[in-house]
């Protein structure tokens, strides 16, 4: 269970998803990103899903 370090890119898209939340309004679209596994290269893992916030509860585990 231990925290394996993510592909590069990490950062950048990071940065690029806060500065598109900082325009969205109060009901987010927010992209929630599969990766392959850095170490057997699987693509066979599910595509990024779109998923719905509802910003009337607290988003304490986010940020």
């Amino acid at each position: 269970m231990g925290f394996q370090p993510a592909h590069q890119g990490t950062k950048e898209r990071r940065a690029q998803l806060n500065i598109t939340l900082s325009y969205l309004t109060p009901e987010l679209l927010v992209f929630i990103e599969s990766s392959p596994c850095p170490k057997t290269g699987d693509s066979t893992s599910p595509k990024p899903q779109l998923v719905r916030l509802n910003l009337a509860k607290p988003l304490s585990g986010l940020a």
